[in-house]
Parts: C-alpha cells; sequence; structure tokens
C-alpha cells in the first residue's frame, strides 16, 4: 500500500478530472481511511472495515462501486472529502496493481530477497515521504489547504482519529529524520498508479 505522501500526490494528480472544488477536504479525504492507523498498525478487522477492503481486488472494487452508490447523499452533502476519500480506497489498489510490481522488480535487482520485500519496502516509501515534504508540491499546495481543512465527517473510522491524523500529517509527524530521503519509487511510477486509479473511478461512475 502507498505511503501519506504518496496518497496526498496521487490525489493532487487527480483533483482536475475529478473536478475537485474545497482541495482542503479532498486531500482530508485521501488520508481519513489510514487514520485508524495513527497509533500503530491497527488489526486487520479494523483496516480492512475503514477501507472496505477484501482480500480478492475485484470485490473490493465491488465494495467500493456500493458504497458510492449507497450514498448519494453524503456524495452531495461532502462531495469532496467523499471524492477523496473514495480515492484513497482507489489508490490501494491502484498502486497494488502498478507502481509496487515495478518496486518489487527493483528491490529484487538491488539484492532484496523475496521474503523481505513487503518489509523492505517501508523503508522505500520513508525515502519518498522524507523526499517529497520538501518539495513544493507539499509546501506550498497541499500542505497549506490540508491544513486549513476542518474535520466535519469521518465515514469509516472515528471522528477523533481523524483529528489526531489530520494534526500528525500536517505537522509532518511521518517524517524520519534519522532515515533516508532517497528512494527507488519515481514519478513515473506516481503517474502510472494515478492512471489506473482514474480509469478504476469511471468503472465505478464517480465522476
Amino acid at each position: 500500500m502507498p505511503s501519506t505522501m504518496i496518497h496526498l500526490f496521487i490525489a493532487d494528480n487527480l483533483k482536475d478530472d475529478l473536478k475537485v472544488c474545497d482541495c482542503g477536504q479532498f486531500y482530508l479525504g485521501a488520508i481519513s481511511p489510514d487514520a485508524v492507523n495513527i497509533f500503530g498498525k491497527a488489526s486487520k478487522e479494523l483496516r480492512y472495515s475503514a477501507h472496505l477492503r477484501s482480500a480478492d481486488y475485484n470485490e473490493w472494487i465491488d465494495n467500493i462501486s456500493r458504497f458510492v452508490k449507497d450514498n448519494k447523499d453524503l456524495s452531495e452533502k461532502d462531495s469532496d472529502f467523499f471524492k477523496g476519500f473514495v480515492v484513497h480506497l482507489i489508490t490501494d489498489i491502484a498502486w497494488d496493481q502498478t507502481a509496487q510490481p515495478v518496486l518489487f522488480d527493483k528491490m529484487l535487482a538491488k539484492g532484496v530477497s523475496k521474503d523481505e520485500l513487503n518489509f523492505a519496502k517501508w523503508d522505500e516509501l520513508c525515502g519518498f515521504d522524507n523526499n517529497a515534504v520538501e518539495l513544493e508540491l507539499w509546501t506550498k499546495v497541499i500542505k497549506p489547504s490540508l491544513k486549513a481543512a476542518s474535520i466535519k465527517q469521518s465515514y469509516t473510522v472515528d471522528k477523533e482519529l481523524l483529528i489526531k491524523t489530520h494534526s500528525f500529517v500536517v505537522n509532518e509527524g511521518f517524517v524520519n529524520k534519522a532515515a533516508s530521503t532517497t528512494s527507488l519509487i519515481t514519478n513515473d511510477m506516481l503517474n502510472a498508479a494515478s492512471d489506473r486509479a482514474y480509469e478504476l473511478i469511471k468503472t465505478i461512475s464517480f465522476n
């Protein structure tokens, strides 16, 4: 699954296609499902519930599609937060289908064993996030809008967890200053995941 900054950067890639008006609410929605992990990795039951998840990707997409169809009132009332929330879920799938296989191939070529891939990938994600907080896309575009966003709803997570997550992200609590700022993750990988995410969004009649 992608990191905080990857979620936000991919959301930013999609905001024009999705006709987002309130970017702050959109970015807030795009980090909201992961609020279950604010105190550490949550149980599988909580993570799956927050992400409407199934281990089967087709079933997961069906779950998201059903949520969209069953919550038209939310999509109208909380339009941009709703879009961000759905984008987060779809991005998890799109990342696994496009960018992560490329990342794993690069890691294998670097000498990481197959057994270590799922653990070692977090070093690459952390390295990406550590570098991303220095970029203008974060400092001048995403961060100011996200910081100004008010928490009005939370959907599948506890509102208090989202409040804490919002503060944690805008204050860059996820940055590990002792870790690397280099990563095998490239803009091409983010763009491929963004394109796949938009393809999936169109299949659920979201936009």
